[in-house]
């Protein structure tokens, strides 16, 4: 009886896997900016009849499902004051090898917003020109090889224990954030930044800044190979009541500040350790991009860390050097051009041997032999 029940329980446990719908399989989708309003977004050929790329809501947030990959093509989506939220286990990113897709926003909230542990958001650039962040990151695996630009309160906030990397956070508010890291809940939180360049031009203005906001919260924040450059200080932490703090290694900054806001507040001190206090150089500081220059002390000052990036923004290796560069730009040496040699030419000096020589002597046969063996 025994035998026969676990048949009948085999047979029936297989009749039901049978049974089951298949899992789903993770679709490739297209962002362009002209795309359709309709299809599923499955081809990237514009004139694809039935599915062309889409508009970019759309190819994001209506058509994507859990891991996805959504590529958005070259060029640029203007929101007007609406925003762009990545709240889905999916990979948004421009195109490997082509400039940066560029989105464009001023939205009294945001720009682009990124709030799922399976997200991850790559090779874009966000130009915001509202009141408060362009980019929001709440949760997500990774975000990485941006460039932000926002004259709002910050251009990159890191919420709880994001991780941001090879990227250009610039901000040029009065009193803005290149980023900010901001936690709002009573268990520790610890943001991790990565060969960033976090720039904010404002009078007021921090290039980092580590906050909280009530008595309970807690937010850390681990710094390597950053660059920091504010106008009020480069980095600044502030607790209401909880705690602030961030470690930086192998990065440049040279100022810090403390806001005494009653909780504990902690910097690594400027020029400790493997840090640097000398002015980075960039060769286009005012494209914002910061490409560094050929001087620049933060080129193969960085180390090999742990969650480094293996791309900068330009989709350059990290590293090209002795060591991985500071900042979101990995140097690129300039090509070295080659040294022209002279080419032998065997009969020119056989001709010069006998103009020099009298035919028929020793001197002329010795002359011609040499020049033979050292063609």
């Amino acid at each position: 009886m025994t035998r026969c029940f676990r048949g009948i329980s085999a047979l029936a446990v297989a009749i039901a896997a049978l049974s089951l719908p298949a899992a789903s399989a993770a679709t490739v989708r297209y962002a362009s900016p002209s795309g359709a309003m309709s299809g599923d977004c499955t081809s990237p050929n514009p004139a694809d009849p039935t599915n062309p790329p889409c508009e970019i809501h759309r190819a994001v947030e209506q058509q994507s499902a859990a891991a996805d990959e959504v590529i958005i093509a070259s060029g640029d989506y203007f929101l007007g004051s609406g925003s762009l939220s990545i709240n889905k286990a999916i990979t948004v990113h421009g195109q490997d090898g082509a400039p940066l897709p560029t989105i464009h926003s001023f939205g009294g909230g945001m720009g682009v917003g990124v709030n799922n542990s399976g997200a991850v958001l790559r090779r874009i650039a966000i130009d915001y020109t509202g009141t408060l962040e362009a980019l929001d990151v709440g949760n997500a695996v990774a975000v990485e090889q941006l460039v932000v630009h926002s004259s709002g309160d910050e251009a990159c906030l890191m919420e709880y224990s994001t991780l941001l990397r090879d990227s250009v956070c610039l901000d040029t508010d009065v009193d803005g954030r290149g980023v900010a890291l901001q936690s709002v809940v009573a268990s520790g939180s610890s943001a991790q930044l990565r060969n960033v360049t976090a720039i904010a031009t404002g009078t007021g203005s921090y290039g980092i800044e580590v906050l909280t906001g009530n008595s309970s919260d807690e937010q850390d924040a681990v710094a390597k190979n950053v660059i920091a450059d504010g106008v009020a200080a480069d980095v600044h932490a502030v607790a209401a009541g909880g705690s602030s703090t961030i470690a930086l290694t192998n990065s440049n900054y040279a100022t810090t500040s403390l806001g005494n806001g009653g909780g504990t507040e902690s910097i690594t001190p400027a020029g400790s350790g493997t840090n640097q206090t000398a002015a980075p150089l960039f060769t286009d500081a005012a494209s914002g991009l910061f490409h560094q220059a050929a001087n620049s002390l933060t080129i193969d000052a960085g180390a090999v860390v742990d969650r480094m990036g293996t791309l900068d923004f330009d989709g350059d290796a990290r590293s090209l050097g002795a060591a991985p560069d500071i900042g979101a730009d990995e140097f690129t040496p300039p090509a070295s051009t080659p040294v022209a040699t002279a080419t032998f030419n065997l009969a020119a000096a056989i001709k010069r041997c006998r103009k020099k020589f009298r035919k028929g002597t020793r001197a002329r046969k010795r002359c011609i032999k040499k020049a033979r063996a050292g063609a």
